[in-house]
């Protein structure tokens, strides 16, 4: 093949947000749970809550019960057809919430689950991202949130059952000891992840997990390091990382007396600190490679690094250098008003996408509404309600509000089956809704100013944000941005380009101009390309296009012209900024007349420019009237005669 296009998928799923916190399973904390879901669902979507034992599930399965949601229950103990009636209620949404064991989840194929959470902390980093990834299928933001305990991490006997393997056991401790550092981790967790799985990532915050979100505290704790560090030293590094904070914490245990540790000079200096205060100390250090982890069949042993020990060798003498590092959640919630473990307080953060959507409080309603017409038409097909179409389609109907079936055939991911068979039943309660709440049709409703988001509130990884700003506001090219000086790895530059076009389609500002120059895309490649497209009839995928074009025509070109399609951009200069009174007036008999002598269809920008005697509102208004008369229609992006 000459020049075949490559593409390298990623582990990164950028919609999905990752939390994680400590709890204690409390009675108490199962009703915060339970309650929190509940405010949780009423944003719509689906949750599935994964438990480490039946016992869990059963538990939390009851308490959910109880608060009459409607919930669902799967493990490996129940008869075939039970488990065949839960996951067929749930995958018809006639289920809400689905609390399971691992045994669920394969052949879940449910686009609009909003949240995943692990009761527990799972046995494996892989298992755990492969529930994770069973949310936010359909590209909507959706959240991970995992609840852990200490004694989470003391189960890797459990884990093992049967095994008779040295070598299977020793792999499911340092299964369970990655997921354990998981848990305790105080930085980017989306980061840790992908580079778990052998992704390379140049961020330290994504800005979508709690430890890029939340206010981190960081503070000197030279004095706690040094004296847990040169404890576990004087012990040998033959212990876990119990036994040194039990001697910190002056313990009479037996085995600290006969091992004579009660005279170690370290002994007792730290009872002013909780033992869970210290375990969390004890991850920070694993984290930062002051300690390591060392596993001898099932039993783990924890010990000093060279970088420990350099610390410990400079803090000798009276001038200790300090040791900033990042605080934990079960530190700082020690630290400020006693233990708060396994309260929720709103870690089930709403992330219905409505907000972003910049949602007005009736057409939040309208959208519940539409939910249900979906969910109705799904049980009388007897189906499920994604298979009518998904929440994204149904947010976009809810922006736009058609009037009439030409309308809602120009919504994105509205077909043609869907507007015949079930276009009706969207019109109507349409119609009806919006004449009640006085919500103006066909068009964007007004939206209140406090809901939108700011440039800098969009979201966009950092190291797509500053190839932005490097392009746009400092002016650099995709090729002096991607061989950077002081990179430690040149990026290759069609990733360049592709994050510069995925900040224009979150709503950063391009100068569309000068990147089509940049990538060569000229009036002529753009007629092809058009020309293209109304052969396949779709832009759905790009091959079948790219196999319509000459080899000249890369895909570079075709990106961003489906990029400005998408976001009615054009690589001429702005209709608007044209005089008005130089070129032909639009009326309904002249753009049809145009659109004749063009049969493979015309972008509306190009139609602006064609009569830019007449302003750019008024040529879409007379756009939609003739579409209202089904006398023109557009379809990807473009105009044609009916």
């Amino acid at each position: 093949m000459r020049e075949p296009y490559i593409t390298i998928g990623s582990f990164n799923r950028e919609n999905i947000f990752y939390g994680v916190k400590a709890c204690n399973r409390s009675l108490s904390f199962v009703q915060e749970l339970v309650q929190e879901i509940s405010n949780h669902l009423a944003d719509g979507g689906s949750t599935i809550i994964y438990c480490t034992t039946i016992k869990d599930t059963e538990h939390v399965f009851e308490a959910l019960n109880k608060a009459r949601i409607k919930v669902g229950i799967y493990h490996g103990q129940m008869g075939n057809r039970a488990r065949e009636e839960s996951h067929r209620l749930f995958t018809r949404d006639e289920l809400q919430v689905m609390v399971a064991t691992v045994a669920f989840g394969m052949g879940v194929d449910k686009p609009n689950v909003r949240t995943v959470i692990h009761y527990g902390c799972p046995k494996s980093l892989e298992s755990y991202y492969q529930e994770s990834g069973r949310c936010g299928r359909d590209g909507l933001p959706s959240m991970c949130q995992l609840y852990y305990s200490r004694g989470d991490f003391a189960k890797a006997e459990f884990y093992c059952g049967e095994s008779t393997s040295e070598v299977h056991r020793k792999s499911i401790t340092a299964s369970l000891m990655m997921a354990e550092k998981y848990c305790l981790l105080p930085t980017c967790r989306r980061k840790f992840l992908l580079e778990y799985f052998g992704e390379k990532v140049q961020y330290t915050s994504c800005g979508n997990c709690n430890n890029c979100l939340g206010s981190r505290r960081e503070r000197d704790l030279s004095r706690e390091s040094f004296l847990l560090l040169s404890c576990i030293h004087s012990l040998g590094g033959r212990w876990g990382l119990n036994l040194p904070i039990d001697v910190l914490r002056g313990s009479k245990s037996k085995k600290i007396v006969d091992h004579e540790f009660d005279k170690l000079p370290q002994y007792g200096i730290g009872r002013d600190c909780s033992s869970t205060w210290w375990k969390a100390l004890g991850g920070v250090l694993l984290s930062h490679d002051y300690l390591k982890d060392i596993v001898t069949d099932m039993y783990r042993t924890i010990s000093i690094t060279e970088k420990g020990f350099q610390f410990l060798q400079s803090s000798r003498g009276q001038n200790r250098p300090p040791l900033v590092l990042p605080l934990t959640d079960e530190m700082t919630d020690e630290e400020d008003s006693g233990s708060k473990q396994g309260k929720i307080e709103g870690s089930l953060r709403n992330l219905s996408s409505l907000e972003s959507e910049a949602f007005s409080e009736p057409e939040e309603k309208l959208y519940r509404q539409l939910l249900e017409v979906r969910m109705n038409i799904a049980k009388d097909c007897g189906t499920a309600p994604y298979a009518i179409c998904g929440d994204e389609v149904i947010r976009r109907i809810t922006k736009r509000r058609p009037s009439t079936k030409a309308r809602l055939a120009n919504i994105d991911g509205v077909n043609q089956y869907f507007v015949t068979t079930y276009g009706e039943n969207f019109l109507r309660d349409i119609l009806n809704f919006s004449r009640e709440f006085d919500l103006q049709l066909d068009g964007e409703a007004t939206i209140d100013s406090k809901n939108i988001r700011s440039t800098s509130e969009r979201k966009l990884t950092p190291a797509k944000w500053n190839a932005w700003k490097m392009w746009q506001q400092d002016g650099l090219s995709v090729h002096e941005i991607a061989n950077f000086p002081g990179r430690s790895a040149s990026i290759k530059e069609r990733t360049i380009f592709g994050y510069i076009l995925e900040a224009a389609r979150e709503g950063y500002e391009i100068n569309w101009p000068r990147l089509c120059d940049e990538v060569g895309l000229t009036p002529e490649i753009t007629a092809e390309i058009r020309s293209a497209i109304a052969k396949v009839g779709s832009t759905d995928k790009m091959k079948p296009i790219k196999d319509e074009l000459p080899d000249e025509v890369t895909y570079d070109h075709l990106k961003t012209f489906l990029a400005m399609e998408d976001l009615q951009q054009s690589n001429h200069e702005d209709s608007t900024k044209r005089r008005r009174g130089e070129g032909h007036v639009a009326t309904q008999d002249a753009i049809l007349s145009w659109l004749a002598s063009n049969p493979n269809g015309v972008l509306q920008s190009d139609i602006v420019a064609n009569f830019r005697g007449s302003r750019e509102g008024d040529v879409a208004d007379l756009l939609g009237g003739l579409e209202g008369q089904f006398m023109v229609f557009k379809k990807n992006g473009l105009y044609r005669i009916m």
